[in-house]
């Protein structure tokens, strides 16, 4: 009897592990997860480049930017094209913490524009820049330094009524009376009819210039002033200031203040006296046009053909072109200078005026109304070779000495 076969294990069940097992190897399989696929970095912004200037900057309220700027070692005090550094821009402009941060940066508190010759302080008065003119003092600026003209910050401060910069001068101790050739800031806000800026600074205590200076009474016609001046001091007529020698009776004929000059000629003050230009006061009322001074004086007998080193009072009304007063001058008999000392016609370069007054009898040497100068002086000074050599011609001393010692 055949013995039966025993049933096979189904196969398929053996089938599908092995093939499980190669899935797996292939990494189909349910074996380990996918690893997560990483998330790409999120693209950063290029880094901004700065492409303002140091100038722009400084007008800015980008203080940081700025900074960087800085650092970058770029030329803290170039000048731009209008002469100015980014400091003078930080004033201008009332930004504090521009000016505090350039001069952090060694920026010159003290660099001038190139061509107002003025600095950062000044700037800030004359715009008005309150905000600014705190760093600025307090780094050791200046209120009292000056421009070209001799006018300092406070001086422009009144003339453009800053009276919050003026205020702040004050509370911070500086002083609001500054003296310059023109007067005070008072004066110049009075000038400038600059109402509350004067009720201010009359109100802070500051002081005109008349009460200052003999000469800028005389200036100004302040007759209380001036009668002050010279009861104090008779010798105060008479008094003259450092840069050409004038006297108070030059500055009256200058302004045409008559009756300044009326009280001063009461008073002794000499009308033939001298600058050292050789300007009598007359001079200075013709150069102006000072007609009701130039009246006085001819009133009072002034010399109306005194020479100068610019001519007579005749030729600087004419230079200085002021035909009212000319018209004034030949009405009593005033000439040109050529036509009344040879040392004029010398300096003129005009020859046959020289010789005319030779064939008059005058001398070749005869000493100026200047410095004993000869006419030689005059015209090498005058650099008239002609004129010199004519004059030599005819005599004239190479070696004539003036008071000074110079030659021609």
């Amino acid at each position: 009897m055949n013995q039966a076969k025993p049933k096979g294990v189904p196969r398929w069940p053996l089938i599908l592990v092995v093939f499980a097992l190669a899935l797996g190897q292939a990494g189909c399989g349910p074996g380990e997860p996918e690893p997560t696929p990483a998330t790409p970095p999120t693209p950063q912004p290029a880094p901004k480049i700065e492409t303002r200037s140091l100038y722009e900057l400084a007008a800015t309220d980008d203080t940081d930017a700025l900074r960087r700027a800085l650092r970058l070692d770029q030329a803290v005090d170039a000048l731009n094209a209008l002469g100015q550094t980014p400091l003078h821009i930080a004033a201008i402009k009332n930004k504090p913490a521009n000016i505090e941060t350039l001069l952090a940066f060694r920026s010159n508190l003290h660099a001038k524009t190139q061509k107002e010759k003025v600095d950062a302080l000044y700037l800030a008065c004359a715009h008005g820049s309150v905000d600014a003119v705190k760093p600025l003092v307090a780094k050791g600026g200046k209120p009292d330094s000056t421009a070209p003209n001799g006018w300092t910050a406070v001086h422009v401060a009144a003339i453009n009524g800053r009276d919050a910069v003026l205020q702040l001068l004050h509370d911070l101790g500086k002083d609001l009376s500054p003296l310059c050739i023109d007067g005070t800031p008072l004066d110049f806000a009075r000038i400038h009819k600059r109402d509350s800026t004067v009720q201010l600074l009359t109100r802070l205590g500051a002081r005109k210039g008349s009460t200052m200076s003999v000469h800028l009474a005389a200036r100004h016609g302040d007759i209380e002033a001036l009668d002050d001046w010279l009861k104090r001091n008779r010798a105060n007529v008479h008094f003259r200031v450092k840069k050409h020698r004038a006297t108070p009776l030059h500055w009256a004929a200058e302004a045409d203040q008559a009756e300044a000059a009326e009280l001063l000629l009461n008073h002794g003050a000499d009308k033939t006296a001298r600058t050292d230009g050789g300007w009598t006061p007359l001079h200075s009322a013709a150069a102006k046009g000072s007609t009701n001074v130039i009246a006085l004086l001819l009133k009072r007998r002034a010399p109306v053909n005194a020479i100068s080193q610019s001519g007579t009072p005749l030729d600087l009304a004419k230079g200085y072109q002021q035909p009212a007063a000319a018209e004034l001058l030949q009405a009593r008999r005033g000439r040109a200078g050529r036509e009344v000392s040879i040392h004029m016609a010398a300096a003129k370069g005009d020859a046959i005026a020289v010789q005319a007054f030779l064939r008059r009898g005058v001398k070749v040497d005869v000493p100026g109304p200047l410095h004993q100068s000869t006419p030689l002086h005059w015209a090498a000074g005058a650099g008239k070779v002609n004129t010199m050599e004519v004059l030599i011609s005819l005599g004239a001393d190479v070696d004539a000495l003036s008071d000074s010692d110079a030659t021609p």
